[in-house]
């Protein structure tokens, strides 16, 4: 193996572990906000302020200043959390925080 293609392949895992990236990477100003308030109203496991998230996100779909993606993961979000899983919905939604981070 040539060290260019290690050292590749070694940036390319450093990268992975590190954590940029990841399956919610990308996500617009309006859906990092909106995870933000997830992770308060999961925290908090407060119902009202679940429903006003939900709002949030229908707003979002309305004005098209979420896209269709993020209406599905914040709206499965959502779901969990309404499901009882608070800790699970809440984990889920400081994912979507740290996959904007790149280092």
């Amino acid at each position: 193996m040539t060290r260019t293609l290690a050292t590749t392949l070694v940036l390319l895992v450093a990268g992975l572990a590190a954590g940029c990236g990841g399956r919610y990477a990308g996500a617009s100003d309006r859906a990092y906000d909106i995870a933000t308030a997830l992770v308060s109203a999961c925290n908090r496991k407060s119902e009202p302020a679940l429903a006003a998230v939900v709002e949030q996100i229908e707003q979002g779909r309305a004005d098209s200043s979420l896209s269709t993606g993020e209406v599905a993961y914040l709206s499965e979000i959502v779901a969990t959390a309404r499901g009882g899983d608070w800790a699970t919905a809440e984990a889920t939604a400081r994912q979507v925080l740290k996959d904007q981070v790149v280092d």
